[in-house]
């Protein structure tokens, strides 16, 4: 995992989606070490910063995207951020070993920006309106999520980066922002 200062604050460099770590299925992990605790914080800045500096509307970041093998996301806390009409990322959430447990018929088209693909580039994908997941946080207690539209996608979107999947091979069509 490469790292490098932004603002003052050590953040990752989020990989390009060409590289071999983003294809591969990431398995179970539960125990966390200091150090691995330091990473995911850094993680966890990686993502507050990239928003905030580079004004990229990404609101979560899986591990592998930053080269760590784990099967872990984190996310922004979406209905704090819209209950708030926050800029930037107040509430980040950790979810460990995420599965998803069940999906609903109803499929949305959800356009979706990755920090491992090009910025102009935006995925039109065919995602399932609404989700339960099952993750585990990071005192190790199973928890369940129901999720509908914006963050039932990105869920989906981060548990694909788990899988080995990115949004550009599962997308209907590819926006470029830069011709609109």
């Amino acid at each position: 995992m490469q790292k490098y200062l932004l603002n003052g604050f050590e953040v990752f460099k989020v990989l390009p989606i060409s590289h071999e770590i983003l294809r591969k299925k990431i398995f179970e992990h539960y125990n966390f070490t200091n150090k691995e605790e330091d990473t995911l914080s850094t993680m966890i800045d990686t993502l507050r910063l990239y928003n905030k500096l580079h004004s990229i509307e990404a609101l979560a970041l899986a591990a592998p995207q930053v080269g760590w093998e784990k099967r872990l996301f984190v996310c922004a806390d979406l209905e704090l951020q819209q209950r708030k009409k926050a800029k930037y990322i107040q509430k980040v959430d950790v979810y460990l070993n995420p599965e998803i447990i069940k999906k609903s018929n109803d499929l949305i088209v959800s356009k979706e920006n990755c920090l491992s693909i090009p910025p102009n580039q935006i995925a039109c994908v065919m995602r399932s309106n609404k989700i339960t997941m099952k993750y585990y946080n990071l005192l190790g207690i199973e928890m369940v999520v129901e999720a509908e539209g914006l963050q039932a996608c990105i869920y989906q979107h981060e548990i694909d980066h788990l899988d080995g999947i990115n949004a550009l091979e599962k997308a209907t069509s590819i926006i470029d922002s830069q011709q609109r």
